[in-house]
């Protein structure tokens, strides 16, 4: 079983715990997870190299834990503090609302003489002020009159708002993170599994490269006698038994041989020789798919 196996079936349950919970939460959330990952992996893992490794790397993810992006959907809303009940805000838009009459009022006078000026006194006002006041009053009613229109804008927005953000957590977001790092622990724990199997395979080998040949010799020699006789002799078939046994814990086969071999890559492990039955005479000594020592065997072509 992988560390993947066994967080993917806590889907449910982590994505619906970090719903809507803070990112302080969602850590220790994260860090227990890890602890249980590493209880329930360590359970069912016999290899000792492999479980030192994951406790190691299962305690660098739980420490890198509050480097996590929890940040989803972002939402700006509007905050005012209310001070001193309604009177307060009152006094605050009545202050704007008096600011804006007077404007509006001063706005109206400036424009006023520019009214009179052109449709009354007109004719009666010398060149030189008819000039002044046809440009001065109107570009001053227009500045105050829009001043006028920037307080009233104003009123429409509550005095004392402020603009708030607010980040929400995105569960699937934390869930795919810690995904990426337990599919990362996996492929290195794999990785030494397989080197632990390269390094069993190659002491094998080397066991196997060890072995006397005059021991290999008398044991095949001993085979070779109680294959002739094992159908006649009980002894002989206990015998056989042994030997395998021994040898197998040497980590050597015992391979006998078999006719149907659809690949034939054992068959140029024995030496055939006629005889009236087909079988196997002597069985063929191997380590790890290597050839130690060779059998001999008939195909029964004999008449």
């Amino acid at each position: 079983m992988t560390l993947q196996s066994i967080y993917e079936q806590d889907k449910e349950r982590l994505v619906s715990v970090w719903s809507g919970a803070e990112k302080a939460a969602i850590i220790r959330t994260v860090e227990s997870e890890y602890d249980r990952l590493l209880y329930a992996f360590n359970d069912q893992e016999d290899d000792p190299r492999v479980r030192e490794a994951a406790s190691a790397m299962i305690r660098t993810a739980k420490t890198s834990a509050g480097l996590i992006d929890t940040a989803g959907v972002t939402r700006i809303y509007g905050h005012r503090d209310y001070i001193g009940g309604e009177k307060g805000a009152e006094r605050g838009a009545g202050k704007i609302l008096r600011r804006f009459w007077v404007l509006l009022v001063l706005g109206l006078l400036c424009a006023a003489p520019y009214v009179y000026i052109t449709y009354r006194l007109l004719s009666q006002v010398s060149s030189e002020w008819r000039w002044y006041l046809l440009i001065s009053t109107p570009v001053a009613a227009m500045i105050l009159l829009f001043v006028a229109g920037i307080c009233m804008r104003r009123e429409v927005l509550p005095d004392g708002e402020q603009m708030r953000a607010e980040v929400l957590t995105d569960p699937m977001k934390v869930y795919h993170q810690v995904l990426a790092v337990v599919l990362m622990i996996d492929k290195v724990l794999e990785e030494i599994r397989n080197a632990g199997r390269a390094e069993e395979k190659q002491q094998l080998r080397e066991a196997a490269g060890n072995v006397d040949p005059e021991e290999l010799e008398l044991l095949s020699m001993l085979l070779e006698d109680a294959y002739a006789r094992r159908e006649s002799d009980e002894q002989a078939a206990e015998m056989i038994s042994q030997i395998r046994f021994y040898l197998h814990r040497r980590h050597i086969d015992v391979v006998d041989w078999n006719e149907n071999d659809s690949t034939g890559a054992r068959r140029n492990w024995f030496d055939m020789i006629p005889a009236y039955s087909a079988g196997t005479i002597r069985p063929a000594f191997a380590a790890e798919e290597k050839l130690l020592k060779k059998g001999l065997a008939s195909s029964g072509s004999m008449q």
